[in-house]
């Protein structure tokens, strides 16, 4: 035996009367909270950028005179425009 499943059209939400107060459900943030934000998104990216940068510096001189180990340039550029990319969303 087959199951049919039958496919009801609903109505859709009514649209508000224009003068009735709204009921709001989504907002901008306050400003003490959205500076609070900002600042931890900088920091945020600075961290990134920080940790992007090592990855270069150990990549591209330290592993090659340690290890012997030729790093791909195209992995040095990758990880230079993720230290671009970092500073960027810092300033």
């Amino acid at each position: 035996m087959t199951s049919k499943h039958r496919r009801f059209l609903e109505p859709r939400v009514p649209t508000p009367v224009p003068g009735e107060p709204a009921t709001k459900t989504t907002g901008r943030l306050p400003d003490d909270m959205l500076d609070e934000q900002v600042q931890r998104f900088a920091v945020f990216s600075a961290v990134g950028a920080g940790l992007w940068a090592l990855t270069v510096v150990i990549h591209a001189f330290v592993t090659p005179r340690t290890v012997g180990t030729v790093i791909p340039r195209l992995a040095i550029a990758i990880e230079l425009v993720g230290v671009v990319t970092s500073v960027a969303a810092f300033l």
